[in-house]
């Protein structure tokens, strides 16, 4: 769908959040069952990039990202837990079934954010993150006629459940300036993507990621 095409916003609502008529079979997260006693864990790269082995969950190890890259879910036993990405560390609680994102580089490098999940698997979710320094950053179409997700604080998370959708977004602030241009988006049904706003010598950039747990062997 093309948000140019729209006779106006409150139709490109209503195909949003109207009941799905054909559903996908379950995949990603809304499959994978984290195992009790654990929770799922990755890594957000805003900086440079990270080589493999630079990055570690206690005992697990992440590969090599390139900035604006995030891993996959780690499972991780719940407790306290050594988090580490390049240089910094932090000590974290981690709780049983909860899913979170450490932030390498960036502003708000060392950050562990608990991320939110979806209550319904017949939408696709989206995870808006503003890793940036402006306040009130929005998640919109790409006009600036329809905010997805509003206004959200620096370190702050936002989130939708939608329809599947093929739309062109952008990102904005206060008084609705065009921060970025993401483009068209193609969403798939029953999936979660993750949207990173980042900010790089004052210039806002973003990030369309699909989440995923990776599979353990």
């Amino acid at each position: 769908m093309n948000t140019r095409r729209l006779a106006a916003p409150a139709l490109f609502l209503a195909t949003l959040l109207a009941p799905p008529t054909v559903l996908a079979d379950k995949n990603g997260l809304y499959k994978a069952a984290i195992p009790p006693g654990n929770a799922g864990v990755r890594i957000f790269n805003a900086g440079a990039p990270i080589s493999s082995g630079k990055a570690k969950f206690g005992e697990r190890y992440v590969g090599g990202l390139q900035t604006g890259e995030v891993s996959p879910y780690l499972t991780v036993v719940a407790g306290g837990r050594s988090l580490s990405c390049g240089n910094k560390s932090i000590m974290a609680d981690i709780e049983e079934g909860k899913f979170y994102t450490l932030i390498c580089g960036g502003p708000h490098e060392g950050s562990l954010l608990s991320d939110p999940q979806p209550s319904n698997q017949g939408k696709t979710f989206v995870i808006f993150y503003n890793l940036s320094q402006q306040d009130g950053v929005k998640l919109m179409t790409s006009n600036g006629k329809l905010s997805v997700v509003n206004d959200t604080p620096p370190k702050g998370i936002g989130s939708r459940e939608i329809n599947p959708v093929r739309v062109e977004f952008g990102v904005f602030g206060k008084g609705n300036q065009n921060l970025f241009d993401i483009g068209q988006v193609a969403f798939a049904p029953e999936r979660i993507y993750s949207i990173f706003v980042t900010q790089v010598a004052g210039e806002v950039r973003a990030y369309v990621r699909e989440s995923y747990i990776a599979s353990e062997t």
